[in-house]
């Protein structure tokens, strides 16, 4: 668990995995800060490797890596509308560095999601690709933030349209399928956003793999009640999962309240820890 203080807001952070039915652990997470002071951003970010697929876990960690190194290297802007444009980079590094591997004997099907947020504050900036998620609680409300790119939203728009049943929908076998990932070629589909003033005192922000979507909004507002710490409470969530499903894997931030200041290498020493 880690404080972070920033303007208007003091986050708790923690991470917590599950490995499912899987052999290995094919989720990486990463956590950082960039930038100084009150000015300063922090970085989450949550990568799926390709089940099923040789080489999921090092695609994962590969682009995980690569990216964050890309973020790092940028300096990160007082105005928040330039976050994105740090992300976009951070993206395209981490598909020339996976595209590169593959082009130089690494197995050909590897590939990976990737869902990335910078936090300021109340401001907000994401980018995502493939189907992990990004949630935002608050108080008795969840609600995904990013786009979903799997084949869910195009069979939930066949329900819509009464060309499908809902049980037609939900046992498709290609429901799961991903739309656009991080592999080879460039992804199809990437969101990007910036949204300032969005977050507020009491919210959470869940960042995941897909592992967490087999959990109701009921299961995870439950596991998510109460005072308790942040790592606590994510360990609750991810324990919540089916033993017999893919990876889980979360990364919580919750907002604890409005930040009075103090020293920044306080949190900068919590955060090592937290993430070492």
């Amino acid at each position: 668990m880690s404080g972070l203080k920033a303007p208007g807001l003091d986050w708790q952070v923690s991470q917590a995995q599950f490995l499912g039915a899987r052999e290995r652990q094919e989720d990486a997470l990463r956590l950082s800060t960039l930038g100084e002071g009150a000015g300063g951003w922090h970085l989450a970010l949550v990568c799926d490797g390709m089940g099923g697929h040789e080489g999921g876990q090092q695609a994962a960690n590969l682009a995980a890596d690569t990216f964050l190194s890309a973020v790092r290297e940028q300096t990160m802007p007082a105005d928040g509308k330039a976050a994105a444009a740090i992300l976009e980079h951070g993206l395209e590094r981490a598909v020339t560095g996976l595209s590169d591997n593959i082009a130089q004997g690494g197995p050909p099907a590897m590939g990976t999601t990737l869902a990335a947020v910078l936090v300021r504050g109340r401001d907000l900036a994401w980018i995502s690709v493939g189907d992990s998620l990004l949630l935002h609680r608050r108080a008795r409300t969840i609600r995904r933030l990013n786009a979903d790119h799997s084949m869910v939203p195009i069979l939930e728009g066949l329900v819509a349209a009464g060309r499908i049943s809902h049980d037609e929908a939900a046992q498709d076998p290609k429901r799961s399928a991903l739309r656009s990932v991080i592999g080879a070629v460039r992804p199809a589909l990437c969101d990007c956003q910036f949204r300032p003033g969005l977050l507020a005192p009491g919210d959470d922000l869940l960042l995941a793999s897909d592992g967490l979507s087999t959990l109701s909004d009921p299961t995870i507002l439950a596991a998510l009640a109460g005072p308790a710490s942040a790592q606590t409470l994510v360990d609750k969530v991810v324990s919540s999962a089916r033993p017999y499903q893919d990876n889980a894997s979360l990364i919580l931030m919750r907002a604890q309240g409005i930040a009075t200041g103090g020293k920044i290498g306080w949190w900068r020493r919590l955060l090592r820890r937290a993430v070492s």
